[in-house]
Parts: structure tokens; sequence; C-alpha cells
């Protein structure tokens, strides 16, 4: 009789849950390409656009597979990294991939396709260990490709694909080609963007994707409205538009597309939902504005369709959040470094017993790479180790301290005020409020409309922090620890002796506490902000006696990186009494900034690679 209520109380378990379900994320990304997604009219003579793109040399693209999952105890972990684009089916994962291939003169890009292999076949061994295209099982291709031998003989240009998304039963890419061929009188230049069926790559139709004539019709609408506002009226027509699927603020979204003279292109936005049968799950949590708060570098997310996980993409890194009661933590659970940007091209969830399955299959289907685009970056478990990587607001616009309540508005208790530019930590945000640490110790909510994010710590820079200095090799001149990672408590690897000689390779600067000034006279001084691209707009800040900058990096002689109310400046130091006559000093710093010298070396003789901190040179 027992046996019969094991199901029954595991089935109460979890629909209580008593027990963590599992979760995972399978994510397919690319790294480089030639189609450019952020393209609009120029201001430029087409002239010179146009020979930019007949021009363009060739930014291979290549493919991979993320695999991220749940461990034991709930949090987010790395499962495995694999090349080319695995995509799971009903009869299992199919392998998709482009093929990069040579002519003569000229190049072509042909998207492969593998369905899922037969389970009762033995692998084949010649193609286990390659990597890429070349583990592609050519005899059970969707179609068998290559370049016509008429074009490689007769023509000199490119026709190049980029894979811009992946779904279950359809993908989208772009096509670039510029050809000139014998006998023709001139180049020909073809692009757009568009959809094929992963069952047999044939073209599919904009409007076929759609259940509902009226969408398609809403695309043609907009693709309308968008050529009567940038199309040269006077010149050659554009093209027909055509359409493809990318990533835009942590959702898909489709991309128009128009082609104009001679390989040039423009591109929009189409304001119009991805439908269901192209995508599974496309639901964000928390918002786009709440996340880009938390994490002011992501440029894509993903949250789990029971909102407990939420993976985060910026520029050199994947973080991995499981939310708490819907909130973002501080430290993530996964940190993953990225070699270079990629752009996901695929996503797709999964849960319960399919995460096991997924995974067990995922580790039998081709090689790992032999260079990882993801690395694990080291683990900021420890509480220590976060006292340099927490977030800090300040209030500044307010003469009186800010009040800091027991919950969230403005009608609960008051626990504390925020003194005028005394920095508090940010230790959670929820809507317009930050829940908030004070010196003291008490803990409650600011408003966030009066609260400004101070940069995180440790703020790095790239650069050497004494004149003249060069990396190459150099010989140490006292002993040294040779970490895993540019942090004090990452793993110590050895420790390194006095005239060790070592191959420095790169360095960086570490800010680990701010550097805070005060205006000390009024008056108004010249500062660039650091997000315009020419040193000629340059801005006048009003400074007030009282003020506090928090000064972040030194660039140059004299020439610094500071923080002045909610914007970073380069400005021109003017409270070192040391180095400027009393004439020219506006203010005093009231904290000295630290910071620490990292480095990147490897130790040939010993096979070692790490870094080290604040050598003597």
């Amino acid at each position: 009789m027992f046996k019969y209520l094991i199901p029954v109380l595991i089935g109460l378990i979890f629909s209580h849950g008593l027990m963590a379900q599992d979760y995972g994320l399978l994510l397919g990304l690319r790294q480089s390409g030639n189609y450019n997604l952020n393209t609009e009219p120029s201001s430029e003579s087409e002239e010179n656009a146009n020979q930019e793109v007949a021009e363009m040399p060739q930014q291979l693209a290549s493919y991979r597979t993320l695999w991220i999952r749940t461990d034991n105890k709930g949090h987010l972990k790395l499962g495995t990294e694999k090349t080319s684009l695995l995509v799971p089916r009903e009869d299992g994962f199919w392998r998709v991939d482009v093929k990069h291939s040579a002519y003569n003169d000229f190049n072509e890009d042909f998207i492969w396709i593998n369905p899922a292999p037969d389970p009762d076949m033995p692998p084949n061994p010649f193609l286990a260990n390659r990597e890429g295209i070349a583990a592609f099982d050519v005899a059970v291709l969707v179609k068998s490709q290559g370049i016509e031998f008429q074009k490689g003989e007769n023509c000199i240009g490119h026709r190049y694909r980029d894979i811009l998304f992946v779904g279950k039963d359809h993908l989208s890419a772009s096509l670039l080609s510029a050809e000139t061929c014998r006998g023709t009188g001139g180049s020909v230049h073809e692009n757009g963007l568009q959809f094929f069926t992963m069952e047999d790559l044939e073209l599919v139709e904009f409007s076929e994707l759609f259940e509902d004539e009226t969408e398609s019709g809403t695309f043609e609408e907009t693709a309308n409205r968008y050529r009567e506002r940038h199309q040269d009226q006077g010149g050659e027509q554009w093209g027909e538009p055509s359409a493809g699927i990318t990533r835009h603020k942590g959702k898909w979204i489709f991309k128009g597309h128009f082609s104009g003279k001679q390989g040039e292109y423009h591109n929009f936005n189409v304001d119009l939902a991805v439908p269901e049968n192209l995508i599974k799950h496309d639901k964000l949590f928390p918002n786009w504005e709440v996340i880009k708060t938390h994490v002011p570098e992501a440029v894509d997310a993903f949250s789990s369709p029971d909102q407990k996980y939420l993976v985060v993409f910026t520029p050199a890194n994947v973080l991995g959040y499981s939310l708490e009661e819907g909130k973002i933590p501080v430290q993530p659970s996964l940190h993953l470094s990225i070699s270079q940007p990629v752009n996901v091209i695929m996503a797709e969830w999964t849960e319960g017993q399919y995460v096991e399955n997924w995974s067990q299959e995922l580790e039998s289907l081709s090689p790992k790479p032999g260079k990882n685009w993801f690395s694990k970056a080291e683990s900021k478990a420890h509480a220590a180790s976060w006292d340099n990587f927490k977030m800090y607001g300040v209030t500044t616009s307010l003469d009186l301290p800010l009040n800091v309540h027991e919950g969230v508005g403005e009608y609960t208790n008051v626990v504390g005020r925020m003194e005028k530019y005394t920095p508090a930590q940010v230790i959670d945000i929820l809507g317009d409020w930050y829940k908030v640490e004070l010196a003291e110790g008490q803990v409650g909510y600011a408003s966030k409309h009066h609260v400004k994010l101070l940069p995180k710590l440790p703020y790095i820079q790239a650069a050497c922090p004494v004149p003249n200095c060069s990396y190459g090799k150099w010989l140490l001149k006292s002993p040294l620890t040779l970490y895993a990672n540019p942090s004090l408590e990452a793993r110590a690897i050895t420790q390194l002796k006095a005239q060790q000689e070592v191959q420095a390779i790169k360095g960086q600067i570490h800010t680990t506490q701010y550097g805070v000034v005060e205006v000390s006279k009024r008056g108004s001084v010249a500062a660039i902000p650091t997000d315009v691209a020419s040193i000629e707009n340059k801005e006048s800040l009003n400074l007030t006696p009282g003020e506090i900058l928090f000064d972040l990096e030194t660039r140059g002689e004299g020439l610094h990186v500071v923080w002045y109310q909610g914007k970073l400046y380069y400005l021109e130091e003017g409270w070192d009494a040391q180095t400027k006559p009393e004439a020219d000093l506006w203010g005093k710093a009231i904290v000295e900034r630290k910071t620490d010298w990292w480095v990147e070396v490897e130790i040939p003789d010993k096979n070692l690679q790490g870094w080290i901190v604040n050598p003597q040179l």
C-alpha cells in the first residue's frame, strides 16, 4: 500500500514548494558578423557610404551554445558550453551553424542544419572530436550546399550571412551580397533579412508567420511610414522592405530592413509582437528599467517563467541571480566572464525532469570548445570580498537630511536620515524606492527621486599608474603573490620570489575607495562629460561651497574623472595644494582616493599565468 502513496507524496511536496524546481536556460550566441542592426540613413555622401559597404571585409561570425541550470541549492550555475547552435526540437537537439566557403575570389556563407542524431546509431569517431561545422554529418544535412562553380570561376565578391534568431521551427538571417561577374557590366548588390524553415531551409514569406493577416499588414504600414520619412525622394528609390528578429532591451522584436543603393541599407524597429509560434516565453521580470538600475552595463536579460531566476548580459559578463521575493539581490549566484561581446540569438527555458535530460544530452553532443568564450569569474561568496562590490547612493538635492522610512511609502515610520553627500549602501530596489543601509546600521527605504547612485566599487580602468610605464619583461623587486583573478579574495596560485622574471601582459587600476572633494570656493569650472566624443564639448560647472565631488581616477597629469550630481566628468584637479598655487584651488580633499594596480602576468619557466598587485618598478 505504501508504494502507491510515494508518488502522491512527491506530488504534494512539489505542489507545496518544499522542494526546489529545477530550471535551465539554453542560449544560442553569435560573436562578430557582418550585418549591422543599427544602421540609419546617413548624412554622409552616398558615394562614400557605398564605397565602405562594397569594400567591407568579411567579419566571420562564430556560434556557440551556453547551458545554464540550477544546482541542488536552487542557484544558477554553468552547465556546459558547446560549439555550434544546439536547438531543442521534439526529436532531440538539431545542430545549426554557418559554413564560410571560398572559391577563388568569391566568398559565400551557407547555413547548415544537422537533424538530431539517431539514438540507435553509434557516434561517428571521425567527427566526435571536431568542432563547429567540421563536426557536421554531411550525409544527413537538411540541405547540402556549396558555391556554384560558375560563381567561383567568373565572379568576384561575397554573399555573407549572419544568423539573427533561431526558434523551434524557424530561423532568421541576414544577407549581404556584392558581386561582379564577367560579361555583366558592373556590380550587383543584394541585401535583406530572411526567414527559413528548420525542416528544409526553405524561404518563408514574412506574412506566413502570422495567423492574422492584419498583423503582417501592420508591418507594411510601419515600413511605408519609415520610407516616407527617410527616403531620399530625389534619388533612387529603396527596395521592398524585409524583416527579421533580434533582441532589444530584454525582448524579442521584429527589425525591419530597407535596401538602398550599392549595398547601403537601413533598419527600423517594428512595434509588432513576435507570435507565440516563434517564441515560447518572452516575459521579462523585473522590467528593463529596474534591471538597468541594478546593472547599468546590461545589454540583455532573461527571466524564468516562474519569475524566480534572472540572467543578465553585459558586454563583458554574464550574471545569474536567484530573485528574492521578486527582487534582485546584490550578489549574483553565477558570474561568468566573456572573452568578447556576444549577441543572443536563441533562448529556451525548461524545467523539471527536462533539465537533467537536457544536461545529459548536451554533454553527449559535440565536444567542448578548444577555446572557451566563457569562464567562471572569481566567486564573491565571502562576505568580506563584497565590501568592495557594494552599490552606494547619495542625496544631493535637499538642504535637509532625507528621511529613511521603515517601509515603502512616505507615511511609514522614519528610522533614520541620509545626510547630504554622505554615501549609504543600496541593498535593494523596489519600484521608486531604494532599500538602504546607513553608516549607523539602520536599514530602511529612501525615495529614488532624491537619491543618485555612485559608480560601483571597485571602479576599474585599464591604465598604467606610473610615468613611462610599459608592459613586457619585468624582474620583480620584491616577493609577490600570484592570484587567479585581480582580487585579494581570489585563489592564490603561488608565491613569486624577488628577481623572478615575468611577462607583464596588461594592467588594471582598481579604485577601492572614492576620493571625496569638498568645494571651498564659489566659481565656474570647465569640465568635459565623459560620454562625449569631442573635448570641444565642454560644460561649465557652477560650484558652490559645501558641495561634494567624488574622485574616481586620474587621467594624465592633473586630469581626473569625477562624479558630480549624478554625472561623470573629466576635470582638472583643483584641490591639491602641493601641485596648485593657492589662487587656483577651489576645493579640498577630505577623503583620499585609494587604488590598487593589478597586472596580469605570465611566468614562462613555470607555465603559470595570473595577477599580481602593486608591483614595484
